[in-house]
């Protein structure tokens, strides 16, 4: 990157990066989990809770978005030395951004059928798999309980129950809603 030219080519390159994660994204919502994000598993750190995954690390959608984004590679270094590689590879860097969404969507929607995610928390594996059916409740499945309290640094969690901290149902604050 010796000239603007070059530190332009790497920042058009970043369609080659971002969008397998759009498509990856994409397929997650609307076709793995059809809109049901369950909202206290997003803030369970626990090992084996719904988003953990493997320590935090998504592996099927990190080798889907590595799988997707090699198909860019070539075209991207043809775009710096266009005499390395054949024209083709440059045409499909150009049109990186349609190809490595589609690889994407393509190998996470295949990944999720031979290994199926796991969309609800245990307890909740039987729930309506209908889009969306989780945002009628904010995320919450009937008769969990909602913490209703603000952040307390520097106290144990048990000093902070003493402080007015009080649990209610979703049902209480759907059925307040609706009213």
């Amino acid at each position: 990157m010796a000239d603007g030219s070059g530190f332009l080519t790497l920042l058009g390159s970043y369609n080659i990066f971002i969008s397998p994660i759009c498509g990856i994204i994409m397929v997650d919502y609307f076709v793995v989990r059809r809109g049901n994000i369950h909202t206290p598993s997003l803030f369970n750190p626990a090992l084996g809770s719904l988003y953990y995954y493997t320590k935090g690390w998504n592996l099927k959608a990190l080798a889907c978005w590595v799988s997707a984004a090699i198909f860019g590679v070539p075209g991207l270094i043809g775009a710096y030395h266009p005499t390395w590689v054949a024209e083709a590879a440059i045409h499909m860097y150009q049109t990186g951004w349609v190809i490595c969404f589609a690889v994407a969507v393509a190998f996470y929607f295949t990944a999720n059928l031979v290994m199926p995610a796991k969309v609800f928390p245990m307890g909740h594996e039987g729930a309506s798999k209908g889009f969306e059916t989780l945002a009628e409740t904010e995320g919450y499945f009937d008769g969990e309980m909602l913490i209703e309290s603000g952040v307390t640094t520097g106290q144990e969690p048990e000093d902070r129950a003493s402080e007015g901290m009080s649990a209610v149902s979703v049902r209480d604050i759907v059925g307040s809603e609706k009213v």
